[in-house]
This record gives C-alpha cells, structure tokens and sequence, in this order.
C-alpha cells in the first residue's frame, strides 16, 4: 500500500458543513477503481481515524479522517458499488463538524 501526503480536498458546504472528495493526484494514481469503502451516514469520524479505502488499477489507498464530525451524507454514486467512476469534482461524503481542526 502506498500513502499519499493528502489524498482529499474539502470545502465548506454549508454551516459547519464540508464535501470531502480525492484529489485529481490521487484519482490518477489509482487508475480505475474496482472498489470503494466509505463509511454510513451517521458514522463518528475523528482526525487521522482511517475512514475509506479504494483499490484501483495502480494501487490501493487508505484515507485517514483530516477533520472530526459526524458524516451526513454519501455520495450515492459510489455507496456500495464495485468498479465506480470518481473524478476530482466528486465528493465523497459531506461531514458536519463544528471544530475548525483540520488535519
């Protein structure tokens, strides 16, 4: 498994509300995904806890949680599917956190 300094983007969405999505880095790195791990609606997340994994063609990730909040939503594009599209536009999970402490 090969690590990525910060695989993610995040940008607010709304009060206290922030879109997590991959970086166009790490979308070319894994090449085309065969499968996604994200975590459920409700699901606690804290800063640096592993959250998600992607297995694509080139390699496999694992991202570490870089804010702590409460995840609102998943993108249902990618909940649940084996070999989904992702590009960099797309968010990942949408998280509310009332801290400003990012990772």
């Amino acid at each position: 498994m090969r690590l990525l300094a910060h695989p993610w983007w995040l940008k607010p969405c709304g009060d206290h509300m922030m879109a997590l999505g991959l970086t166009h880095h790490a979308c070319e790195l894994l090449g085309q995904l065969s499968f996604v791990d994200l975590p459920n609606k409700g699901a606690e997340l804290t800063v640096g806890m592993p959250f998600a994994s992607f297995e694509g063609t080139r390699m496999v990730i694992s991202l570490d949680s870089p804010v702590k909040g409460r995840v609102v939503a998943v993108n249902p594009e990618l909940a649940g599917l084996v070999a989904p599209s992702v590009n960099n536009q797309d968010y990942l999970i949408k998280i509310e956190s009332k801290s400003c402490d990012l990772n």
